[in-house]
């Protein structure tokens, strides 16, 4: 058996994507949101009406959260540097090649 899952973000991609794929009628049994605790209240608007209106159609909706803060993530977390080996705490801004989450959400 088959299983569909969308993720989404709630930006306007993943948000159409979703809402065609429900229009359409295609088969979708989940729709997962990575929620890093940092998003504008829009967002979390946003996510309210996925739910309600994929709940009634029997659509699962998953909301997942790292272990660790956002913050903590950003300003707390020690780690060794790649070419020095020193100490540095926190990973700063995303951007470029640095992805924000990309680890924690590989082990979902």
């Amino acid at each position: 058996m088959n299983y569909y899952i969308a993720s989404c973000s709630c930006g306007n991609d993943s948000m159409a994507m979703v809402w065609e794929l429900i229009r359409r009628n295609y088969p979708l049994n989940e729709v997962v949101r990575y929620n890093n605790g940092m998003d504008f209240d829009c967002i979390d608007r946003l996510w309210g009406k996925v739910k309600a209106k994929c709940e009634p159609l029997g659509i699962k909706c998953t909301e997942l959260a790292p272990e660790k803060t956002f913050e903590y993530t950003m300003f707390e977390q020690p780690h060794r540097g790649k070419h020095d080996g020193i100490i540095r705490y926190g990973y700063g801004w995303c951007g470029g090649f640095c992805r924000e989450g990309t680890r924690q959400k590989k082990y979902y």
